[in-house]
């Protein structure tokens, strides 16, 4: 019995000090370090409720100041993530760089076979995230985002949530509402008092049907407040409407759309451009689609330059059959 003690004893002494070593700062900082040779950490600390990650840097693309993160394993070993808060502070995203990374990884000199991705991949956690705040920096444009009362289902089927992003007084905000096999997303986008995007959708589950109402009424001065300062625009302004519905198999699928623009100042874009006046185009279609069949209620797109009809595309309703 003596020895059966001593043995216990020393087993719990060995597991002490394998926690002691797996929850070293030094060497959770160390094994972070050499997972990508892009990547480096300047300091990790992870335990079992929270964790901390400082000094983040990804190649040129991408660095961030600091991460914290408060959770709960236990519940991680259940089938859920559970993370009561999460903040990432000043990060700072470089685009440019990617873009760059992107055409040497695409150019025929590196090209590669792609792997087809796993369409059947199945993420298997449940997600609850009850608080989160970010600073972000994407090419010198800060943002702010938040996000309160996140929760998915596996898959990542969304089910609550309230997610609030800002910029340069412009701001979104999203909301996600879970009912029975269904969730509703519903988004808008202000700035300078004025709704510039609302956004209504509806995911079933299975995602076999979807729809969405979106309308826009939007300028470039508008645009220009979540682009870097660098990107010039032309001048214009835009005001669409559409309500769709699909499923996913695209064998049922109705849209309404109805459009008005104008543009100009194209040399803003390249100088190349600059010959061309203003140009508007407004537009009205209302067609769906039932397997092979196609109807078309309205068709009216019309298409000027410098006040002068260049375009017209009209035609009264009409079915028509694919397979024919």
């Amino acid at each position: 019995m003596k020895k059966f003690l001593i043995l216990i004893v020393a087993l719990v002494g060995l597991v002490a000090v394998a926690i002691g070593i797996a929850l070293n700062s030094s060497l959770q900082t160390k094994l972070a370090n050499s997972i990508m040779p892009e990547l480096s950490i300047n300091k990790v600390s992870v335990g079992f409720s929270s964790a901390t990650l400082e000094g983040i840097k990804y190649d040129k693309f991408a660095e961030v100041a600091k991460i914290d993160a408060s959770y709960s394993l236990f519940d991680l070993i259940a089938g859920k993530i559970n993370v009561s808060s999460l903040t990432i502070r000043d990060a700072k995203i470089n685009t440019n760089a990617i873009a760059s990374k992107e055409a040497d990884i695409t150019s025929p000199k590196s090209a590669k076979k792609i792997d087809t991705p796993n369409t059947n991949f199945k993420f298997p956690y449940q997600i609850q995230l009850d608080n989160f705040k970010a600073n972000i920096s994407v090419n010198e444009k800060n943002f702010s985002i938040s996000a309160k009362s996140l929760t998915a289902k596996e898959n990542l089927k969304f089910q609550t949530g309230f997610i609030e992003a800002s910029t340069d007084g412009a701001t979104l905000k999203t909301s996600i509402t879970g009912q029975k096999n269904l969730t509703e997303i519903k988004a808008i986008l202000e700035a300078d008092n004025k709704k510039v995007l609302q956004l209504s959708a509806e995911l079933p589950d299975d995602y076999k049907n979807v729809s969405a109402k979106i309308r826009i009424d939007a300028t470039d001065k508008l645009a220009q407040k979540f682009l870097p300062t660098n990107i010039a625009l032309p001048t214009f302004s835009a005001q669409l409407y559409a309500d769709a519905k699909t499923s996913i198999d695209l064998q049922n699928v109705s849209i309404n759309f109805q459009g008005d623009s104008q543009i100009s100042n194209l040399e803003n874009v390249s100088p190349t451009l600059k010959p061309i006046g203003e140009c508007s185009v407004n537009a009205k279609i209302i067609a769906k689609k039932s397997g092979e069949k196609i109807e078309v209620s309205s068709l009216d797109v019309n298409l000027a330059e410098s006040g002068t009809p260049i375009a017209n595309i009209t035609s009264k309703p009409f079915v028509a059959n694919n397979a024919s």
